[in-house]
């Protein structure tokens, strides 16, 4: 794997696994705003605009899930954190 120089003077480098789970991190976390978001738009005349979002937000949602197996299977994620990811997603649902 690539490592990257740090950001910072006395930092260890980083590794490209490391900037990879924190992205995908960072997006578990940002869906949960959307998703509180989305329901705050409960005025009738976005009604048609909630239904996009709801659906764009599981479509997203379902591809990071799928993207997270991936990482499973080539053993990125150990199968602890692929449990607590279903179990977060499980309870927003």
């Amino acid at each position: 794997m690539p490592r990257f120089p740090p950001s910072a003077p006395k930092t260890d480098e980083i590794s490209f696994k490391r900037v990879l789970l924190n992205t995908c991190q960072k997006v578990f976390e940002r869906t949960d705003d959307l998703s509180e978001e989305i329901r705050k738009m409960n005025a009738p005349d976005q009604e048609a605009e909630r239904e996009d979002e709801v659906r764009l937000l599981n479509l997203r949602t379902l591809g990071n899930l799928r993207f997270c197996g991936e990482l499973f299977l080539k053993r990125m994620l150990t199968e602890k954190v692929v449990l607590a990811i279903g179990q977060v997603r499980k309870m927003t649902v």
